[in-house]
C-alpha cells in the first residue's frame, strides 16, 4: 500500500541518570510512562506537521531525556517543536506545551503553571512524578494535575490530559485550562523569539 503522506515516528527515551525517584534502570520499549509520552508526543505533532507534502516518507523524532524534574511530556513537546522548525519541516503552527494545577492550599485556592516534580506528585497522588498518568493511588481533594498542548496562533488545543480526579467540577477544569492555555502563550513567546 503507496501512504500519500508521510508517516511519524516518535519515541522518547531517558538517560540512566535522569529518571526521577527509585533511579532504576529505565528500558524504553518496555516502560509503560515512557511509551505512553511517545504516543501523546506523537499525537501532539502529527496535529502540526503537513504530513501531506512528505508522500512515501518517513519522520523521525527521538527524544533524549537527560533531566527529569517534572514537565517531561511538556519539555519533549517543545524541543521537539524547535527541532522540527530548525529542520525546515512546514507546520501549520508551532506546538506549545505547558502544565497547570490547582491546590487548596490554606482555604484558597492556588494555580500554578509549569509544575515541577514535586507539584505534580502532590495534585496525582503518584510517587513516580515524570508526568505519567496517575496509577490508581489517590489524589487530594481539590488538586488537578493538566499537562495542555496546543497551537496557541490558531487557538487549537491538540492535546488535554487531566491526570486528576476533578472534585471542583468543571469550572475549576476551566480555571486551570485557562491558566495552561496562557502558559503556552508565554511558551510561545519565547519559542518564537529563540
Amino acid at each position: 500500500l503507496v501512504s500519500f503522506r508521510a508517516t511519524l515516528e516518535v519515541n522518547m527515551r531517558s538517560a540512566p541518570f535522569a529518571p526521577p525517584g527509585d533511579r532504576r534502570n529505565v528500558n524504553p520499549t518496555t516502560d509503560r510512562r515512557l511509551i505512553e509520552q511517545s504516543h501523546l508526543l506523537q499525537k501532539a505533532l502529527s496535529a502540526s506537521i503537513l504530513l501531506h507534502l512528505y508522500p512515501k516518507s518517513k519522520i523521525s523524532v527521538t527524544v533524549m531525556v537527560l533531566a527529569d524534574d517534572g514537565g517531561r511530556l511538556e519539555a519533549a513537546i517543545n524541543a521537539s517543536t524547535l527541532a522540527l522548525m530548525d529542520a525546515g519541516i512546514p507546520l501549520k503552527d508551532m506546538v506549545c506545551a505547558c502544565s497547570a494545577g490547582r491546590w487548596n492550599a490554606g482555604g484558597s485556592d492556588e494555580i500554578v503553571v509549569d509544575l515541577n516534580r514535586r507539584e505534580i506528585q502532590t495534585a496525582t497522588g503518584t510517587g513516580g512524578g515524570g508526568g505519567g498518568s496517575s496509577s490508581g493511588g489517590g489524589t487530594t481533594s481539590d488538586t488537578i494535575y493538566l499537562p495542555v498542548a496546543t497551537m496557541p496562533q490558531r487557538g487549537t488545543i491538540v492535546l488535554s490530559q487531566c491526570e486528576s480526579r476533578l472534585s471542583g467540577g468543571a469550572e475549576a477544569f476551566g480555571e486551570v485550562l485557562e491558566a495552561a492555555m496562557g502558559g503556552c502563550r508565554m511558551v510561545m513567546e519565547v519559542m518564537a523569539a529563540a
